[in-house]
């Protein structure tokens, strides 16, 4: 007996991430790093925004508090070690970060400086289907000419 999988047409998925996509941009926008008590722990789907709110990456969490956490450590989240590259490549003792090793001390410095100074943290809590959700913004924005500093995914695509 083969079972039968439910799928949403792509087009309601569209159709449904813009919904979230604009509740996303209306949400308060938290500052980098210390308004922790902002933001409640459980699923959901995040934004990075600039102080215009322009998007510059989006994300995916079982845990939206714990990840803005990850947002300190550039082992730990992608956006980071690509914002870093992005503003500190030509500093003289830049050395390329990886989920192991994080850039020298001083740019760490000035990497926090600058999502403190410069970036704010939106997120919506949703249970199912961030995945699909995050994809859809990203190729929404992406649609739009707005470069995001997500690295392309390969989830079975």
């Amino acid at each position: 007996m083969e079972t039968e999988v439910y799928r949403i047409p792509e087009e309601k998925i569209i159709e449904i991430s813009k919904n979230i996509l604009n509740e996303l941009k209306n949400k308060p926008k938290i500052k980098f790093f210390d308004e922790t008590e902002k933001i409640q722990s459980g699923p959901g789907v995040y934004m990075i925004v600039d102080l215009k709110t322009n998007p510059v990456y989006v994300g995916e969490s079982n845990d939206v508090k714990e990840r803005y956490h990850d947002l300190r450590d550039t082992r730990n989240h992608v956006a980071r070690r690509h914002l870093g590259e992005d503003k500190y490549r030509n500093e003289k003792n830049y050395r390329k970060s990886s989920s192991t090793d994080k850039f020298p001390e001083d740019i760490e410095i000035k990497l926090n400086n600058y999502f403190t100074n410069n970036l704010r943290f939106l997120f919506i809590p949703i249970s199912f289907g961030r995945v699909e959700i995050q994809d859809a913004i990203i190729k929404i924005l992406s649609n739009s000419g707005i470069k995001l500093y997500n690295k392309p995914q390969k989830r079975g695509k």
